[in-house]
């Protein structure tokens, strides 16, 4: 993504490896965690979740799920 430092925007349907890479140092791996998003539950009361759950924010966008942690500092093991 960048050298030094590196500003990202996740896609939530996306997975991540994050790694900071050094020459001499050990590389420090980090994947970010994905967990429910309860807001996802709203759509019952559109369409009862068939359409805006199962469709939309499961098959399309991948949005029924965030991710437990926004920001990350990631330095090599040196």
């Amino acid at each position: 993504m960048g050298k030094n430092n590196a500003v990202y925007t996740f896609k939530k349907k996306e997975n991540y490896v994050l790694k900071a890479e050094k020459t001499g140092c050990k590389t420090t791996t980090v994947v970010p965690t994905k967990t429910f998003d309860p807001t996802t539950l709203l759509g019952v009361l559109v369409d009862w979740g068939i359409i805006s759950i199962l469709v939309v924010d499961g098959a399309a966008t991948g949005s029924w799920q965030k991710f437990n942690q926004t920001n990350f500092v990631i330095d090599p093991d040196c």
